[in-house]
């Protein structure tokens, strides 16, 4: 005797917000679950899932697809967090709360942490008595051929470097902190922060 296929009904669900932390952790599981046909159309076209994104839905408003934002990340986060980081002289006990206060959407300081230490291997930092620098000659190679590679079209050959310093006082430890910069004024962020490179610090107290 052959019986009718019933219907998949769709269960209803708690609000996220009104369960516990191991139904949320359910709930999230079954997220990424789902974004796995997302993931595969993206394999196609060169990118990757890093990180979804969801807010409180208000009950008077509907779904709407127009409305969702999608960000491309050329970088990788975790690059973008250390060189804000190291571009602000952020501390890690003032990074942990900025990422505490933007309900972490920042990558957390161990992931930044681990990323530092392989830029290290790349950069060593070395010290003396007067504060900590980098190999200039190696850095500087790296920032022309990182240039060339974004700009395949640029003919001159040769490049042009501004070497700068520029200092400040930390006044809660009564520090005096002297930076050692250069920029490539071939560059067209070179007059920003952005096209601004440390070789070097002073410290003084």
């Amino acid at each position: 005797m052959e019986t009718e296929e019933q219907p998949v009904r769709n269960r209803k669900r708690k609000n996220f917000f009104h369960v516990g932390p191991t139904q949320q952790h359910r709930n999230k599981f079954q997220i990424i679950r789902r974004t796995k046909d997302i993931q595969i159309f993206c394999d196609k076209i060169g990118l990757k899932i890093d990180e979804i994104i969801l807010s409180r839905k208000h009950p008077d408003v509907n779904f709407d697809p127009d409305l969702i934002k999608i960000t491309i990340r050329e970088q990788n986060p975790i690059y973008q967090a250390l060189k804000s980081k190291d571009q602000t002289n952020l501390s890690y006990k003032k990074y942990k709360i900025l990422r505490k206060n933007l309900n972490k959407i920042i990558p957390s300081i161990e992931k930044v942490n681990r990323l530092q230490k392989k830029v290290n291997m790349v950069f060593e930092p070395k010290s003396n008595d007067y504060g900590v620098y980098l190999e200039p000659l190696t850095k500087i190679k790296f920032v022309c051929a990182s240039f060339l590679k974004k700009n395949p079209d640029y003919e001159e050959r040769s490049f042009k470097i501004k070497l700068a310093c520029d200092g400040t006082n930390i006044t809660k430890s009564n520090v005096k902190l002297l930076n050692f910069t250069f920029s490539l004024l071939n560059d067209a962020d070179a007059m920003s922060v952005f096209g601004t490179y440390i070789l070097g610090k002073i410290f003084s107290i």
